[in-house]
């Protein structure tokens, strides 16, 4: 699973570098579709709440690549939708 552009295929470890010292891996980056090289493709989350009743989730994702997020109406038994 090596970018031939951007890492060493002799070198199976450079892609759990951070190329671009976002936090995140190239390998991860990889697999997300985000570019190793660049700092502001990443994926993320951002949680905020102003009360203990609504939580508001921001996803920080690059256009045109899909992302399937998992949800529960409740804590307990029943399974994520």
């Amino acid at each position: 699973m090596e970018f031939i552009e951007l890492w060493n295929a002799s070198d199976p470890f450079d892609a759990d570098l951070d190329s671009d010292r976002d936090g995140v891996t190239n390998r991860a980056e990889y697999l997300g579709g985000t570019d190793p090289m660049d700092t502001q493709g990443l994926l993320g989350l951002s949680i905020t709440s102003e009360n203990l009743i609504e939580i508001v989730l921001t996803f920080r994702a690059v256009a045109g690549n899909p992302c399937l997020i998992w949800y529960r109406d409740a804590f307990g038994p029943n399974g994520w939708r």
